[in-house]
C-alpha cells in the first residue's frame, strides 16, 4: 500500500506548528487551525496515494492553497516570517506538487 510520506510529514508540520502557536501565544485559533489543516492534509494526501483515482489529489490540493491563502494573507498583514511566510510558502509548494501530480 503505497504512502505519501512527504504530504503526511506536511500534515505533521502543520498540526506541531498548531500546538506551538497555541503553546507560545496562547491561540485556540492556531490549535484549531494547525490540527484541523493537518488532519485534512493528512488523511487526503493518504487517500490520494492509495487510490487509482486521479480527482483524489484535488483535496489535498485545494486544502494546501486554501492554507497558504490563509497564512498569506497572514504574512502580509504582519510582514513576520515565522510561522505565516513558512507556512504560505511550504503550502505553496505542496500544492505546485500536488498540481504536478493531477497534471502528469
Amino acid at each position: 500500500m503505497p504512502t505519501d510520506i512527504l504530504g503526511i510529514s506536511f500534515a505533521v508540520f502543520v498540526a506541531i506548528g498548531g500546538i506551538i502557536g497555541a503553546v507560545k501565544a496562547g491561540s485556540t485559533q492556531s490549535l484549531v487551525y494547525g490540527l484541523v489543516f493537518g488532519l485534512l492534509i493528512g488523511g487526503t494526501s493518504h487517500a490520494a496515494a492509495t487510490s487509482a483515482s486521479r480527482t483524489t489529489i484535488l483535496a489535498p490540493l485545494l486544502s494546501c492553497l486554501a492554507l497558504g491563502i490563509i497564512m498569506g494573507k497572514r504574512y502580509s498583514e504582519t510582514q513576520k516570517f515565522m510561522p505565516g511566510g513558512l507556512i504560505s510558502a511550504a503550502s505553496l509548494l505542496m500544492t505546485l506538487r500536488f498540481a504536478a501530480k493531477y497534471i502528469l
